[in-house]
């Protein structure tokens, strides 16, 4: 990000324009990947709920992954404007994104202090707003109990634990006001991060107007 801004400085562009220039790009790029994402996944799950909690629930899962997209967005020009190399941004993006699958929720038990940092990540609130407009506690209560067999060819195999670990609480209210605070917690993950962005490249520039 800075080999580009400092090119743009060279013309007088102030920090402003330039920040939302990039959002408003890749923020129309992000908006089709979330809708190409949704289609592509509604062809293999051919069951998903056409009724939501305030709009169509596919309109709330496609509102959703948007804002987890812009939330993710901000975070990558946030670590872009921290380094100046390449190389140490890609060596940075491990380090984000391993936390944001260990403490979603969707692979774990949370409890305790890992509870409190899942709160910290993007993937907490886009999980727990996804299982909402599912009502995934609901889909898990037709899931086989544990201990029963499927067959599969000439083979009995047993069914695994799926609910053991399942964070039931997470989806455990899918109303209006949960759903409507966990959209107000991606989007402010989103402008935190845009609004670090700024203050970044605002910090290192010595040509602030």
């Amino acid at each position: 990000e800075r080999p580009v801004y400092l090119r743009e400085r060279m013309v007088n562009l102030r920090i402003f324009p330039y920040v939302f220039s990039k959002v408003g790009v890749l923020a129309i790029l992000s908006a089709l990947q979330v809708v190409a994402l949704f289609w592509i996944v509604g062809l293999k799950t051919p069951y998903l709920p056409h009724v939501g909690i305030i709009f169509a629930a596919p309109l709330e899962m496609v509102l959703t992954l948007f804002l987890t997209s812009l939330a993710a967005l901000g975070s990558g020009l946030l670590i872009s404007s921290l380094v100046s190399h390449n190389d140490r941004a890609m060596t940075l993006v491990p380090i984000v994104l391993i936390p944001q699958v260990i403490f979603s929720g969707a692979v774990f038990d949370l409890t305790g202090r890992s509870e409190v940092l899942s709160y910290l990540t993007i993937s907490h609130w886009c999980q727990a707003a996804l299982g909402s407009i599912v009502r995934i506690n609901d889909m898990a209560g037709r899931i086989p109990i544990h201990g029963q067999v499927i067959q599969v060819g000439t083979q009995q195999l047993p069914i695994p634990d799926l609910l053991g670990s399942w964070p039931k609480e997470m989806y455990a209210s899918p109303d209006a006001t949960h759903l409507l605070g966990y959209w107000a917690a991606l989007s402010l993950f989103a402008a935190l991060t845009l609004a670090g962005t700024y203050g970044v490249l605002r910090r290192r520039d010595s040509r602030v107007p």
